[in-house]
């Protein structure tokens, strides 16, 4: 297979007058694909940066135990069999389909892919099997942990087409932009948008009445499971949710 081959330009900015929240919602409703990841470290020049990515223009996704999906720019999308090669080798192979062009160290950050490996993905990389468990039988206390109740990818990683990387630490902002072959791009136009003042504001009214889907006591057990693991220490990060409907 003939390798597809980036280029990545970059344009520099000064980023103290900008939140990457603020850019993020300028940007969301007119690009596709657009996501955030916000760094929460600005006192140390290492990991101190946040990207937002801009319309995917390639990228794998693994929907469940069986498929795996190719995507890349300018063709339709591509599904294969999940085989039992390890899904870390799958992900270099494709990022081994693309020729990059080097240039400051900064293109780098456009030059990957984005993405994420959800928890139910495990058995991928452990000698881990779950227990298969229908929705109908889950507790509402654990309804959110059950793997058959949404529709997320297992894992999901995007290449895209615009990277807005913005160093906290020297308060700069680096407007990146891969080009390919067969992809149209106007940089400029993200770029205005960026320096833009307006926030899109979207009108909110309730209709009916709020209801929760777990009771109070519900609630409180799955606090008191939260608790039982922070004690144990086996943990890394709990996250309680409880949604109104």
């Amino acid at each position: 297979m003939k390798k597809i081959q980036l280029k990545t330009s970059i344009h520099k900015m000064s980023s103290d007058l900008y939140t990457p929240v603020g850019i993020y919602l300028r940007l969301r409703d007119k690009f596709r694909d657009t996501i955030l990841l916000e760094s929460t470290d600005h006192h140390t020049a290492e990991n101190s940066f946040s990207f937002i990515a801009i319309n995917a223009i390639g990228g794998i996704e693994i929907v469940d135990e069986k498929v795996v999906e190719y995507k890349f720019p300018n063709a339709l999308p591509i599904q294969t069999p999940l085989t039992d090669k390890p899904v870390s080798d799958l992900l270099w192979e494709y990022m081994q389909a693309y020729e990059v062009e080097g240039g400051e160290k900064q293109v780098k950050f456009a030059q990957r892919l984005f993405g994420y490996t959800a928890y139910d993905a495990i058995p991928f990389f452990e000698s881990i099997t779950f227990n298969e468990q229908p929705y109908a039988n889950v507790s509402s206390a654990d309804r959110f942990f059950t793997a058959k109740s949404t529709a997320i990818p297992l894992m999901r990683y995007r290449l895209y087409q615009y990277v807005i990387a913005i160093d906290h630490f020297r308060d700069e902002l680096f407007l990146l932009e891969n080009h390919i072959e067969g992809v149209e791009g106007d940089k400029k136009v993200v770029q205005n948008i960026i320096c833009g003042r307006d926030l899109p504001q979207f009108p909110f009214e309730l209709e009916g009445t709020e209801q929760s889907n777990l009771n109070n006591e519900e609630y409180l057990e799955m606090v008191r499971k939260g608790i039982a693991h922070c004690y144990r220490g086996d943990v890394f990060q709990i996250v309680l949710s409880r949604r109104f409907e």
